[in-house]
């Protein structure tokens, strides 16, 4: 019954396409949400950073260490969250953020590992550089618990 009524809205709604065009050719501009984003570098992982999180990601929740993910975004940084059990604090957040022009990475961006209080842990100038830490614990672990090898 219920979708009879949304389909009845729906015909009524593109019944009157002049007074449809009026409606949707109205803009609303949000508070603190402009068009142009001056002063500020929209950043995000690209490809070849975000199969390497998510593979990194996906191994060691394998391992039983990790079992959530979540993404952050703000002014000119993206942060990937890591949690541990029903923890609702991530355990680790890997940062990218973008250096201003001419700043100590000459507009690169740089990473950064920071703990669950925020302190940052490691900084790097490359993502693989960042989660070597990982990569090695992953070793010790398959070594350890004798898991089996996933490039095999």
């Amino acid at each position: 019954m219920a979708v009879a009524g949304a389909r009845r809205r729906r015909i009524a709604f593109c019944a009157r396409p002049a007074q449809n065009a009026a409606v949707m050719a109205a803009v609303v501009v949000f508070p603190g949400r402009s068009g142009s984003r001056e002063g500020a570098a929209e950043i995000f992982f690209d490809r070849r950073e975000w199969s390497r999180l998510i593979d990194l990601y996906g191994r060691m929740v394998a391992a039983g260490e990790w079992c959530d993910y979540g993404l952050e975004r703000g002014r000119g940084r993206v942060a990937f969250l890591v949690f541990r059990g029903n923890r609702s604090l991530p355990a680790f957040r890997i940062v990218k953020a973008a250096d201003a022009e001419g700043g100590a990475h000459g507009g690169r961006p740089f990473y950064l590992l920071t703990g669950p209080d925020g302190r940052i842990l490691r900084r790097a100038p490359s993502l693989t550089t960042l989660l070597a830490p990982f990569e090695r614990r992953l070793i010790r672990l398959w070594q350890r618990e004798a898991l089996p090898d996933p490039v095999r």
